[in-house]
């Protein structure tokens, strides 16, 4: 196992030497840097985590990916990948390993044809956009970083952005990668297709300096700033992984023939590392989505293929100004409430206008409590109609200002003052603190208010941003790195918002990541079992811990890892104080509602169909008796009852835009009962008997719709029972959460051979306006 322990001045120099140039006689001298200024310019990313790498690798093509791969196998030597440095939560920190930069992978293939991008991890995400752009397309995931982010980088970290409201985060857009494993075995992995093998030695790959003597060049290919010749590889597997996984007979196997052990008193088989690997198992499970988020711990990126949308033909802004931020957070439910969806929906609290207005005076009206910065998008002669609808349902709100743009440059305007919130923030502290957390969108008032009372009571000059129609929270906090005090008041700040959002059925990071800073507060968020099995399976693709050792989960009890060991000065990991490692709650995880109460009216769904008679019951938000179907809605885990140990309610969450089921309730009832809250799942099935489970067991396709996406991007949260009958409960009832691997998702297409969906809680979009 490698070590995740920190590197020190100490660190012998005779090793550095030695493995410098062992490393280069596997590249070149100049791809390996060693010096210690160089070493210090990778030993951080945007986060407050610190480290020193033991060397930095600049590989230009994926052959050279999976050298540098097979040569720290033989040298015992750990390797953290790395895009630009932008990473909120010290995911790309590297101590007492080898940075791997991916800066060099720029390939950049747009084919208008199928809207489809082949991306390298090293190419920045508004290069793809401005490529996409010469064909009428766009990438929409659009992080703030997004200037100098990667789209290896955004891949690692699910990154989202403002217009993730209405298009989604990076999984979203991911079609499918080229993976480097940590044997060094290059594999292609697409949505719900069998896996293949790229290559096993890096000198079957074509080197980059050029293509085979006769190929064409291929047609739309571009490339990335950098001038680098293309790197891509043969679309052609060199084989087909057999199920069974054996790559020396390749003797393939039908996935349905291999059995899988079910019994759950044999509790030393069926876990995750005996199950088999991507290239050993069934064809259809999404690998592609459990490698988005998985932070480089699972593999290294090579190739990403990107799917991309029609450009927007117009855009226009509109700012509305509240009295407070709850009103605020309110006015944004009653307007998805409505069928309303802009393409982004921005807050800024009093604290940040006025931060910002010092600074730059972009108008912003800072005698207000709130302001929301909203963009619509569609066809010209339709926006107006649009922002008229939307600014009287804000009005309606209680909205005491609205602003509408009248064209680009009024909306460039507006907008202004949002983009400027980070350079604002620069003038007050060396350094500020971005915290990302996530709550449902019917807790977002309370959340707002809670948030903004933790900030008075620390006196900080600080203040809120939010993508809050996503109900992704971003309060911003000045920090002087060089001041221990003042470090530990922030990191107690940030920590109590965290426990907040938690405690209101959130999540602890909606785009940022876990990466380093958050290890200790992920077991708070899932239960030890879930921890288990996600440690389980990293442990499957990395028995060696090879891979970004330190990152995303936390430590075992008793492992002798440290959370936030090598930090400058001995400070803990940010968010880490207060939080123990291993404890682990079901508060709010898994399928069942977050906090909010349950209400409405609670029948047969046959009501709402026509009285077509069915045995599920709905609970919908707004029902008295909602709490006699649900024991504690505070404990989801208590919705497992009644019909085989299964939960017997499909419960609405309409003000969070969620609905839970079990996944035997089929789905022509799970529509039905959101149908009946005002809401829209946009799912479909063949047959009315078709069952929840039997949709995203059997699910093979891609997206069922751009707008709203497929059945795993409407997949929030699972509870799932393995096939030694150990239950996890996986993601979260949230719109965005990074907060470990996406199990859930995973076992999408896979045929219930890697487990058994037992409920599951599902996204659901506005209603169609008429």
């Amino acid at each position: 196992m490698i070590s995740d322990r920190a590197t020190t001045d100490a660190e012998s120099t005779d090793r550095v030497t030695t493995l410098a140039a062992s490393l280069a006689a596997v590249l070149t001298p100049g791809q390996v840097l060693s010096d210690a200024n160089a070493r210090a310019v990778y030993g951080r990313d945007a986060s407050q985590e610190r480290g020193t790498p033991l060397l930095v690798a600049l590989p230009v093509d994926a052959g050279e990916v999976a050298a540098i791969v097979r040569w720290a196998n033989a040298h015992d030597v750990a390797l953290v990948a790395r895009g630009a440095g932008t990473g909120l939560a010290g995911g790309a920190v590297a101590r007492d390993a080898v940075v791997v930069s991916m800066a060099r992978l720029r390939t950049l293939r747009i084919d208008p044809a199928t809207r489809t991008a082949v991306v390298g991890p090293g190419v920045t995400r508004d290069a793809v956009d401005e490529a996409a752009a010469a064909h009428g397309l766009a990438y929409p995931p659009d992080p703030s970083s997004g200037v100098a982010s990667t789209i290896g980088g955004n891949v690692a970290c699910n990154a989202g952005g403002p217009h993730c409201l209405s298009r989604g985060v990076t999984q979203r857009w991911v079609l499918g990668m080229e993976v480097v494993l940590a044997s060094g075995l290059r594999v292609r992995l697409g949505a719900h297709t069998p896996p293949r093998v790229v290559s096993e030695r890096r000198d079957e790959v074509e080197s980059n300096t050029g293509k085979a003597p006769g190929n064409a060049p291929e047609p739309n290919e571009i490339h990335a700033p950098g001038g680098l010749s293309d790197q891509s590889v043969s679309r052609e597997p060199s084989a087909v992984l057999p199920p069974s996984g054996d790559l020396e007979t390749g003797e393939a196997r039908d996935p349905d023939d291999l059995p899988l052990p079910t019994s759950p008193r044999d509790r030393d088989s069926g876990r995750f590392h005996d199950l088999p690997l991507p290239m050993r198992e069934a064809p259809t499970a999404d690998w592609t989505a459990l490698f988005v988020g998985s932070e480089g711990t699972l593999g290294l990126v090579t190739e990403v293929t990107l799917r991309l949308a029609p450009r927007p033909e117009a855009a226009r802004a509109l700012l509305a100004a509240f009295p407070d931020v709850a009103s605020a957070g309110a006015a944004v439910t009653a307007l998805l409430s409505a069928g309303l969806r802009p393409a982004a929906v921005e807050l800024m609290d009093q604290r940040i206008m006025r931060i910002v207005e010092d600074w730059i005076a972009p108008g912003l009206p800072v005698e207000s409590g709130a302001a929301l910065l909203l963009s619509v998008e569609g066809r010209p002669e339709s926006l107006d109609a649009l922002l008229v609808d939307i600014a009287a349902a804000l009005s309606a709100s209680g909205a005491i200002e609205v602003r509408r743009a009248q064209d680009d440059a009024q909306s460039a305007a507006l907008w202004r003052g949002r983009k400027s919130v980070g350079g604002a923030m620069s003038r007050l502290a060396p350094a500020y603190y971005s915290v990302d957390v996530v709550v449902p969108r019917g807790e977002l008032a309370a959340a707002l208010r809670e948030i903004e009372t933790i900030l008075e009571a620390a006196e900080l000059p600080a203040g809120a941003i939010a993508h809050v129609g996503d109900g992704n929270l971003h309060p911003m906090l000045p920090l002087n790195p060089a001041d221990p005090a003042d470090r530990a008041r922030v990191e107690r700040v940030a920590h109590d918002i965290a426990e907040a959002a938690l405690r209101r059925g959130g999540t602890i990071t909606g785009e940022h990541g876990i990466g380093r800073e958050k290890r200790a507060l992920l077991a708070r968020q899932l239960d030890a079992t879930t921890l288990a099995a996600m440690r389980e399976l990293r442990a499957a693709f990395d028995p060696r811990g090879l891979l970004n050792p330190g990152a995303m989960l936390p430590p075992e009890e008793g492992s002798g890892d440290t959370v936030g060991a090598g930090t400058e000065a001995g400070a803990e990991a940010a968010l880490g104080a207060g939080a123990r490692a291993g404890a682990g709650t079901e508060t709010g995880a898994g399928i069942g509602p977050g906090n909010g109460a349950i209400a409405g009216t609670e029948g047969e769904i046959g009501q709402a169909k026509g009285n077509r008679s069915v045995s599920m019951t709905v609970a919908v938000e707004g029902a008295e008796s909602a709490a006699e179907s649900v024991a504690d809605p505070n404990h989801p885990s208590q919705l497992v009852h009644g019909r085989a140990g299964m939960p017997s309610t499909i419960v609405v969450e309409a003000a969070n835009f969620v609905l839970h089921a079990p996944a035997d309730a089929t789905v022509a009832d799970a529509c039905a009962a959101a149908a009946a809250a005002g809401r829209r799942l946009p799912l479909s099935a063949t047959s009315p008997t078709t069952t929840l489970r039997a949709l995203l067991d059997g699910y093979r396709g891609g997206a069922d719709t751009l707008e709203d996406g497929a059945p795993r991007d409407l997949l929030l949260s699972a509870t799932i029972t393995l096939p030694d009958g150990r239950v996890i409960r996986c993601g979260r009832a949230v719109h965005k959460n990074v907060a470990g691997y996406d199990l859930h998702r995973l076992m999408v297409g896979a045929r219930g051979r890697l487990g058994r969906f037992e409920a599951v809680s599902l996204a659901l979009v506005p209603p169609a306006r008429p």
